[in-house]
């Protein structure tokens, strides 16, 4: 079964494709990518006019059309509210073209997927803006993740605090876009025990995002379009007139 991901959750969107499990292609918007990515940067939203060609190109470079592909994955959430609601109403949209069941899938769970070849304990974490993030800790073990925490949100100080309520563990991997905006706070909470992956690594998550709603739709087929909306963990009306975070 071949599978569109689609993730828009942080201002780096992402889009893959898979085919039982193994990425076809995979592209980041490089339009959108910090010039200095080790320093949080201020960005607005440009998904709405650089998602759909980018999903265009991805299927170029596959040699496949949406005709030729089973469904669509897309990340609900938490992450930017501008950009969750970009990413569900195009992959609606093209839902509804085409017929093509859609399933959503939690961009915490999608970005702690990256950690591919790992086996450990997993923190995902996202930048919320406001000195806040993001966060849902797991255990991995082969491809199963075990989420330990609910998907938060909290200074980033309060990482350190959930990590430590979980006792000495011999090593963490901080995987997404808080883990190299937080690096400093996290190698002095945890020093050699703190390990990073970050944005521009492969897998995309939007890839991981395609390879667990490859997994739903297997299992249990699509979600149901009308009652499919973004998980924000903080209400809506919190977001800022800018709604320039992540």
């Amino acid at each position: 079964m071949r599978i569109v991901g689609i993730d828009t959750a942080t201002c780096l969107a992402s889009v893959a494709l898979i085919e039982n499990g193994q990425i076809l292609a995979e592209r980041m918007d490089p339009s959108r990518e910090p010039a200095d990515a080790s320093a949080r940067k201020v960005f607005r939203s440009d998904h709405g006019a650089t998602l759909l060609p980018l999903v265009g190109s991805l299927l170029d470079a596959a040699c496949v059309s949406l005709n030729d592909v089973g469904g669509i994955a897309v990340s609900i959430g938490p992450g930017s509210f501008t950009g969750l609601r970009i990413g569900l109403s195009t992959v609606k949209g093209l839902a509804y073209g085409t017929a093509l069941p859609v399933v959503g899938i939690p961009t915490l769970l999608a970005t702690a997927a990256r950690a591919v070849d790992y086996a450990g304990w997993v923190c995902a974490l996202l930048d919320a803006g406001k000195k806040q993030v993001y966060a849902r800790l797991f255990h991995k073990a082969g491809e199963s993740l075990t989420g330990v925490t609910e998907d938060l949100l909290v200074p980033a100080e309060g990482v350190v605090e959930q990590v430590q309520t979980l006792g000495t563990e011999p090593s963490w991997l901080f995987i997404g876009n808080g883990a190299r905006l937080y690096q400093r706070l996290l190698l002095d909470a945890f020093g050699s025990r703190a390990h990073f992956v970050f944005d521009e690594t492969r897998p995309t998550p939007a890839a991981m995002v395609a390879r667990l709603g490859e997994r739903r739709l297997q299992d249990h087929g699509g979600d149901d379009l009308g009652s499919l909306v973004p998980f924000y963990v903080r209400p809506p009306d919190a977001e800022t007139k800018s709604d320039f975070f992540l």
